[in-house]
């Protein structure tokens, strides 16, 4: 059985490395050393999913495309990414340390942005047709239809938390004895289970009436827009025509993060494309998201981010 992959990395530039200890020899491994890549790419596949690892350093932006066929046998990836700088462009979504990113392997172009000058380290699932349509959906009477909406509603989602550790597990692990393959498996399902407990749980959460859906919507546009500005949560309420603590509990049940959180992380996502693409000093970028407080804002884009403005900068001019 031929990793479904193996061709695409072929023409990035990636060789097959023999006797690779770098990561578990159940595996395959892969290297790449280009004017734009520097690292490793490995695989374990079984014929219902395939477990991968990128671990590569990105000297110069560059946009990796690839084109997913209608007879591919994977549906869905799901990654925790461990050190990430970049955006998926289709369909648009920044990306950033600490994360789980979801793809489906549709009929499309897949096309993804990493700067130049930071690591790209993540570990990941591809969960195949075989696995969704035939074990889980047989064994567990799951159907493919809600296993793709678990997968999907699992994308920059809270179970990043336990996903990380599983994630440390599966990079620890370098056992070759007899059954060992038992492990990968094992941490497969944990990783669907730990996917579908979130799905179901919110599933069961108080569903919201389309009138409240349009005023958070309302609202989020609201903080999109006016993310550097002090923004007071009874103006909020006026937009949301709801009450404080209606307000907080239906957009945490909506966003996945309180108010602040998501006022947070979009200063935090606009402070990074500063910083990786224009000349300002970090006290300048600090101020036109909105902190007055330098140290403030490092410590929040070091909590978002995973490294610290200087860090990042320090990367882009090298």
């Amino acid at each position: 059985m031929a990793y479904e992959f193996e061709d695409f990395l072929l023409g990035m530039g990636f060789k097959k490395i023999e006797n690779c200890n770098r990561y578990s020899r159940l595996g395959t491994t892969y290297g790449i050393k280009e004017e734009d890549m520097d690292g490793y790419y490995w695989f374990y596949d079984t014929d219902l999913f395939s477990v991968n690892i990128h671990d590569f350093m990105v000297k110069k932006d560059m946009v990796v495309s690839h084109r997913f066929l209608s007879d591919t046998e994977v549906v869905a990836t799901s990654s925790f990414l461990k050190t990430a700088h970049g955006e998926c462009l289709t369909p648009y979504q920044p990306v950033n340390d600490n994360m789980v990113f979801v793809n489906f392997h549709e009929n499309y172009t897949f096309r993804f942005l990493l700067h130049g000058g930071f690591p790209y380290f993540s570990v990941g699932v591809e969960f195949k047709k075989k696995f969704i349509n035939e074990y889980l959906a047989g064994n567990f009477n799951i159907s493919p239809k809600k296993i793709k909406q678990a997968l999907q509603n699992s994308n920059n989602s809270p179970i990043a938390r336990d996903i990380g550790k599983l994630v440390d597990q599966i990079l620890e692990y370098k056992s070759t004895t007899p059954g060992s393959e038992i492990f990968y498996e094992i941490k497969v399902k944990e990783w669907l289970r730990l996917t579908l407990d979130q799905y179901f749980e919110e599933d069961n959460r108080l569903k919201l009436s389309d009138i409240d859906e349009t005023a958070l919507d309302s609202v989020a546009s609201y903080i999109c827009d006016h993310y550097a500005s002090k923004i007071s949560q009874d103006f909020l309420c006026q937009i949301a025509m709801m009450g404080k603590t209606k307000l907080k509990e239906t957009f945490k049940n909506k966003f996945n993060m309180s108010i602040t959180e998501y006022i947070q992380r979009k200063r935090i996502n606009v402070a990074e494309h500063m910083i990786l693409n224009t000349d300002l000093s970090i006290s300048e970028v600090s101020r036109s998201v909105g902190y007055r407080s330098q140290s403030r804002f490092t410590q929040l884009y070091k909590k978002y981010t995973g490294s610290y403005p200087s860090e990042m900068k320090k990367c882009r001019n090298d």
